[in-house]
């Protein structure tokens, strides 16, 4: 009988364990609601909320697991980031941080000018306003 005892508790332990989590996952109080940016550039601001609509809905455990993720994924759609922070706030709130880079090199050809960052990478006019 003693043996019996020994391996149900492990057993148990692992269905709590993975009931604790899908409770976790499922509680509409880690789902992100709320999105707030800040950041120098007002410009940035409405496409970047329009881009990261789809964060609303999503668990906020998922994305602190994979940040890293994210941070690619939202540095891949704006490349002018440099830097680039996101912070749990709870209830519901994600918080972005992030800074642009600075304009570095102005390039001018006939009636295009190309503006780039220090390491080459092409920023968007529309988003700096100091040259």
């Amino acid at each position: 009988m003693r043996l019996i005892r020994f391996r149900i508790k492990p057993i148990l332990f692992f269905f709590f364990f993975i009931s604790l989590i899908i409770l976790i996952l499922e509680t509409p109080f880690f789902l992100i609601n709320d999105i707030q940016i800040n950041t120098q550039s007002a410009k940035i601001e409405a496409p970047m909320k329009e881009q990261l609509t789809g964060f609303k809905g999503k668990n906020m455990l998922i994305i602190f697991l994979f940040n890293r993720h994210y941070k690619q994924h939202i540095k891949a759609s704006f490349p002018a980031i440099d830097s680039l922070q996101l912070k749990i706030a709870l209830p519901s709130k994600l918080r972005i941080n992030f800074e642009l880079k600075a304009p570095h090199y102005l390039f001018i050809n006939q009636n295009t000018s190309t503006i780039t960052a220090q390491d080459g990478s092409p920023l968007n006019s529309l988003f700096h306003t100091s040259y």
